[in-house]
């Protein structure tokens, strides 16, 4: 009686470990699970990168994914039209996100041809985005402390292959500014750290200038020499050391 009472407890005790066992199993297959949906989470929002500084919040967007769709569609089908695939798969998002919807949008932001090439460097540049963002954020925060503006969008495109002359000879990037909160920047994955800051400078100071002055929307020659020097001025205050092919002080 007592060996059967023994064998009893013991099977009990048996299955209690075994439940206990398929809980923690159960357990872990649920924490594994919820961490692959955060992974997924996090990845799908690396294209926005947001931070702040002393009360002016920053967005940095890339469309390098959106680039790349482009690239490979056509890989795909060389014989599809470049500029109807690359205004669904490019510049349609980009629109909706930034609602610049009242300018017409010629170079830089037009369809490459060289589509080999552009997949390469627009993979380089997913693979640089953490420190890409970094040096844009450390370059717009050094201005704002000089500069206050408002709340600012900066998005940012690869540069395409066909741009020889910027890319071998003008830094790797480029900047446009279409308002007080929003700024445009082509890069190329040779760029250095100094171009992007300067050059990010330069393009922050145009949306302050744009927010306190009025700016011509059409401009002259003498508006263009104007606003541009102000700008290239400003970012040689940030940045006195760094050396830039058109910089003339």
């Amino acid at each position: 009686m007592r060996r059967l009472k023994k064998l009893a407890i013991l099977l009990l005790f048996v299955l209690f470990i075994w439940g206990c066992t398929e809980v923690k199993q159960q357990d872990e297959e649920i924490e594994e699970e919820a961490h692959e949906i955060m992974e997924d989470d996090n990845s799908s929002a690396e294209t926005t990168y947001r931070f702040s500084y002393k009360g002016q919040e920053f967005k940095i967007i890339s469309f390098f994914d959106e680039t790349l769709e482009y690239a490979r569609t056509i890989s795909e089908n060389t014989e599809l039209d470049k500029k109807a695939i690359y205004t669904e798969y490019v510049l349609e998002p980009f629109k909706e996100q930034s609602s610049i919807n009242d300018i017409t949008l010629g170079d830089p932001l037009s369809p490459s041809w060289e589509i080999e090439h552009l997949e390469k460097k627009t993979s380089e540049l997913l693979e640089n985005q953490e420190q890409i963002n970094k040096w844009i954020e450390a370059a717009i925060s050094e201005s704002a402390e000089l500069l206050p503006g408002k709340d600012t969008n900066i998005y940012i495109f690869p540069v395409n292959p066909e741009e020889w002359h910027l890319i071998n000879t003008g830094g790797g990037m480029s900047g446009m500014t279409f308002s007080e909160s929003d700024l445009l920047l082509m890069i190329d994955p040779s760029v250095s750290e100094e171009t992007v800051k300067y050059i990010v400078a330069h393009e922050y100071h145009h949306t302050v200038n744009i927010l306190h002055n009025s700016v011509p929307i059409e401009y002259n020659i003498l508006d263009l020499t104007i606003q541009e020097g102000k700008a290239d001025y400003f970012a040689s205050i940030v940045y006195p050391e760094t050396k830039v092919i058109w910089k003339v002080i």
